[in-house]
């Protein structure tokens, strides 16, 4: 009982943890470099418009004074100053796109690694009841979940990695959507374990339709139509890696509640019949 009751503290920390893992990344921030990008692109066709407007007058020559022709003085002023808007916006388009990307990956880092030692110590809490096949199911789950999602992967290093090979980036969509997936997937597996013993011991059981499990998106597919649209499609796969981990993490803030409760009344339960 004992390493249940210190397994049971560990599963409170990751609930409460959960809150700073498990961060949620508004898809309007995720979209406003796209957004800042086409800002960009009007301003800078108004800047060369502003020059095409007074060229014809440019070719007539300066005038008897010396001075630019009537009005070129003023487009060019505007073209510098619309250049100067447009480059600003650009670099704050690029500093958002980054930050966006390092919150994604890290974000998956956090939510994955909180997740895993949490259903650890699930899994020993229902070892040290006697739950000894359910817990063992529940491990297997883990360690097929560490060995198709991997590690940590430095949300520095790839946030440089694209900032130096733009191209880089799609390889990080894939991976953002993939591991989600993957991790979600077994993570259903392991609260359904957790529900059977729950139902078996006359417990308070997890609602999981409340839960909601990362769709897998094909990474060919999305590549060729953001290719054939231009870069119009990939708006799209950036709004899908903002929602969809963040529609997961909702799920979880509804179902870690129940897993607890459920936990708490087993251990309860358990230590009046010894």
């Amino acid at each position: 009982m004992s390493k249940a009751l210190a397994a049971l503290e560990g599963v409170r920390r990751a609930v409460r943890e959960a809150q700073h893992t498990d961060a949620i990344v508004p898809t309007w921030l995720a979209l406003l470099p796209a957004i800042l990008g086409a800002l960009v692109g009007i301003i800078f066709l108004a800047a060369i418009g502003s020059l095409l407007v007074v060229m014809p007058a440019a070719t007539i020559g300066p005038t008897v004074d010396g001075d630019l022709p009537p009005g070129m003085g003023a487009a060019f002023a505007a073209f510098l100053a619309m250049f100067t808007l447009a480059m600003f916006l650009g670099l704050v388009a690029l500093v958002v796109q980054l930050y966006v990307l390092y919150k994604f990956i890290d974000r998956r880092n956090q939510h994955i690694k909180r997740t895993q030692m949490m259903y650890e110590d699930v899994a020993q809490i229902l070892d040290d009841l006697g739950f000894k096949e359910r817990a063992e199911a529940i491990r297997r789950y883990v360690r097929e979940m560490q060995f198709e999602v991997g590690g940590e992967k430095s949300a520095i290093l790839w946030v440089v990695l694209v900032f130096l090979i733009s191209i880089i980036a799609f390889y990080v969509y894939h991976f953002l959507n993939k591991d989600f997936y993957r991790h979600s997937k077994y993570e259903q597996g392991i609260l359904e374990e957790v529900n059977r013993v729950f139902e078996d011991a006359g417990v308070r059981t997890i609602d999981l339709r409340s839960y909601v499990p990362v769709q897998e998106r094909s990474t060919i597919l999305y590549l060729i139509l953001s290719i054939i649209t231009f870069g119009i499609f990939t708006i799209y796969w950036i709004y899908t890696l903002a929602k969809d981990p963040n529609e997961h993490f909702m799920s979880h803030a509804k179902i870690e509640p129940d897993l607890l409760a459920g936990l708490e009344e087993l251990v309860n339960k358990q230590a009046k019949t010894e």
